[in-house]
């Protein structure tokens, strides 16, 4: 009995590792989490403990391209409004050879986000709102239904939680707050974490020298945004497809890895991080006097291979997991 309870709770951890979600609710109570820096929106709970915060993206040109070159920055106007829509698809593959998960498809999380500019600074700095409008979980095939019910409820739940970023017109971002409401449970603030993640994956930083048909360049950051708060280094490298007069057509890959670092506990738990690796690729279509791409898909592969302490005892854990992104604008 004792090994089926065993096999049991290190089943529901290594689901809530593929989700993204600390497992506290499933082994134990506990406070809700704090939420993590993002860049595109910062989670600012008043129940947070200190973190790290995202480290400042070192932006590299690798290469400028051919014909006419152009300087790229963001031109959107006072008052600009934009609505889009954000899918959010997770699941897990199987692992076979340690034979500890058989994978899983989680429900996909939509939203409608929107944001309208409030103001352009001389500098060339732009500060917009941001909102929830909506918030579902769709029917998803192969996804638990229960499930699908509480990640819809969670997501509702949401609906209205607005913030303020502000950005120069590279796409740095310099300030970001998104404001959690104290009584947020721990997978509300999660879904915000998955929310943010999908932001980091979508959004484009632009290099400061003028490029053309063919120019590449790399966006590198040190982020803390996940779920454990682990420190993860994370490199987009975008390649201009196609380009007219007022955007552009990208392609976009990603890496990402973390090396052994200890984690927060849970509670009494220690936990370790031994490693992920993380690729990704996908496509962007920019609107340069817009804040948001008018089209991002990125698709993420990654393995995480951890240690938790459960039921007395130290546990390997590895979860092979794969989030595709999709944010599309909504037409005006």
């Amino acid at each position: 009995m004792r090994l089926i309870r065993h096999g049991v709770v290190l089943n529901a951890f290594m689901i809530c590792v593929a989700a993204g979600c600390d497992p506290a609710p499933a082994l134990q109570s506990s406070p809700a989490a704090p939420a993590a820096t993002k860049p595109a929106i910062a989670d600012s709970h008043p129940a947070s403990q200190s973190q790290p915060a995202n480290t400042s993206p070192a932006v590299k040109l690798l290469s400028p391209g051919q014909g006419a070159l152009r300087q790229l920055r963001y031109t959107p106007t006072v008052g600009e409004k934009q609505e889009a829509s954000l899918t959010i698809k997770l699941s897990t593959l199987p692992q076979p050879k340690t034979g500890q998960f058989p994978g899983q498809v989680f429900p996909t999380l939509k939203l409608t986000l929107a944001n309208e500019v409030q103001s352009i600074a001389a500098n060339g700095d732009i500060t917009y709102v941001f909102k929830i409008l909506e918030g579902d979980a769709l029917d998803t095939p192969d996804a638990i239904p229960e499930a699908v019910k509480l990640k819809r409820q969670l997501a509702q739940e949401l609906v209205g939680l607005t913030g303020v970023t502000t950005i120069d017109n590279r796409g740095i971002i310099k300030h970001s707050n998104l404001t959690v409401p104290p009584k947020a449970s721990n997978s509300q603030v999660q879904i915000l974490l998955l929310l943010g993640e999908a932001l980091e994956q979508t959004w484009t930083m632009l290099p400061a020298e003028p490029v053309g048909i063919g120019g590449k360049w790399q966006a590198s950051v040190v982020t803390y945004s996940n779920a454990y708060q682990a420190k993860l280094e994370q490199t987009l490298t975008y390649e201009i497809v196609s380009m007219d007069s007022h955007g552009m057509k990208l392609s976009v890959s990603l890496d990402q890895v973390a090396h052994h670092q200890d984690l927060k506990k849970q509670g009494d738990a220690r936990r370790e991080l031994d490693a992920i690796k993380g690729i990704g690729a996908g496509e962007f279509i920019l609107n340069l006097g817009k804040i948001l791409p008018q089209m991002a898909k990125m698709s993420v592969e990654s393995i995480t291979r951890m240690s938790a302490e459960i039921t007395g005892r130290m546990e390997p854990v590895e979860v092979h997991k794969v989030v595709e992104h999709l944010l599309e604008s909504v037409p005006e």
